[in-house]
């Protein structure tokens, strides 16, 4: 959704007669959100009043005056994250009465696309590089091979995520809980400049969206979207842990992640390697295809 022109007269900016005098500040939110809920029983409730947005940024140009309107950007980034259920959530400030010595339209400040996973604290928060992600994907509750494609759907077309590829379609032996259906598999890469809390919460969005439940520990489910890895990065917090502790492991994840890239390298060692010692014994590549929207 977009919210744009939002106005308002205030007194941010460097120089002292900007403090004094004030100016007009225009502001325009873009926020992401699954509005199905919304849209199937007609109910504000169940989405973000714009209204009450657009109060927030009113409240926020209106409020303590700050040198910079970066720092002004993310504060309103955040006060919006931290207020509505926006899963990504961008602002764009224009200043039009700067105090430029030369004939000029606009000064716009555009803040990257933030989550609500992520820490938008001010203007001097470093957001990391674009740099490789991959995910797991599974499901062996039919309809398998759609649930899947699902995943792929909701993963491409994500703010933050591009330059999307996705594996073949494997089946594979369940691992853990022994009983239950076989799983459909798949490896997506993509590049992200999200940080990991944000990748791994959007995955367990989407999870939640194709209904996954966790009433048994490694039992049968709709979906699993795993977070492998997230460039070099490494994190030991329980909570967001990469490169996934068990993917070393797991033929279902390394073979098809050689199919989006044969030279991919898993804790310092390639995954070719990771995969010879663990075999392919019980993954099997299917018709089933994936397609990018």
């Amino acid at each position: 959704m977009d919210l744009t022109g939002v106005e308002a007269w205030a007194y941010h900016g460097v120089f002292d007669n900007e403090r004094q005098d004030g100016q007009l500040f225009r502001v325009d939110v873009t926020w992401w959100q699954d509005f199905t809920q919304a849209a199937q029983a007609d109910d504000l409730g169940s989405t973000t009043d714009y209204s009450m947005v657009a109060d927030e940024v009113v409240d926020l140009l209106q409020g303590s005056p700050v040198d910079l309107i970066e720092t002004l950007a993310a504060r309103i980034q955040r006060r919006l994250l931290d207020r509505f259920s926006m899963a990504y959530v961008r602002v764009r400030i224009h200043k039009p009465q700067a105090p430029l010595s030369v004939t000029f339209a606009d000064v716009i400040v555009t803040t990257p696309i933030a989550s609500r996973r992520e820490v938008v604290i001010d203007a001097k928060d470093v957001r990391p590089p674009s740099r490789p992600v991959v995910f797991s994907l599974g499901s062996n509750i039919e309809p398998r091979a759609p649930y899947l494609q699902f995943a792929l759907d909701a993963l491409a077309t994500t703010p933050g995520l591009s330059r999307v590829t996705v594996s073949r379609v494997y089946e594979t032996e369940p691992v853990g809980v022994t009983g239950q259906n076989r799983f459909l598999n798949a490896v997506v890469r993509a590049w992200s400049d999200l940080s990991a809390p944000a990748l791994l919460d959007r995955g367990l969005q989407i999870e939640a969206l194709a209904g996954r439940v966790r009433s048994v520990p490694h039992g049968p489910r709709t979906l699993d979207i795993d977070l492998i890895s997230v460039g070099d990065e490494v994190s030991e917090d329980p909570q967001v842990m990469v490169p996934h502790p068990r993917a070393h492991e797991r033929a279902f994840v390394l073979r098809p992640w050689l199919d989006c890239d044969p030279h991919a390298i898993l804790e310092g060692r390639p995954v070719q390697r990771w995969l010879d010692d663990v075999g392919e014994v019980g993954v099997v590549a299917v018709d089933d295809t994936l397609f990018l929207p």
